[in-house]
């Protein structure tokens, strides 16, 4: 199966976006790439913390457009789409706020949406920050060997 991963990282600075053929055996990166934010976007996007509710659901809306717009080109021939969205708060542990409406995405793209993956892992009791540890270790581990990724 193709999916496509969608993520924004606090920097704001574009949108990062990797194809993997995931099933049997090792995931394989098939294709990846980079839309980045102008200036403008990613001026607005690092002013959500201090946004309003009516203002974070508009904005929500808006950064899933963003995604939509940068991975329409990746995602031909996905199968799914897995977002991270855009971090507006974290609170490790408690809470974290991500935006890009996951409906929205999936609307624009015409396939379905995985989303919400720190709000998913804090409510298991994780800390709320699980994509990079697991993603290294489905990719990057070899047995006997070790391995260190930057």
């Amino acid at each position: 199966m193709r999916i496509l991963g969608l993520m924004s990282g606090t920097s704001a600075d574009g949108l990062s976006m990797a194809v993997v053929e995931a099933g049997r055996g090792r995931p394989r990166v098939l294709d990846h790439g980079e839309e980045p934010f102008s200036p403008a976007d990613r001026r607005f996007l690092l002013a959500l913390p201090s946004a309003t509710a009516p203002d974070l659901c508009a904005a929500s809306v808006r950064v899933a457009e963003l995604f939509a717009k940068g991975a329409r080109r990746l995602a031909r021939g996905c199968a799914l789409v897995g977002s991270h969205g855009q971090t507006v708060w974290h609170i490790p542990g408690r809470a974290s706020l991500q935006i890009g409406d996951g409906c929205t995405i999936a609307a624009r793209l015409g396939l379905p949406v995985v989303s919400d993956f720190r709000a998913a892992d804090i409510a298991a009791g994780g800390q709320g920050a699980p994509l990079v540890p697991f993603a290294d270790r489905l990719l990057f581990a070899r047995p006997r060997r070790s391995v260190a990724v930057l």
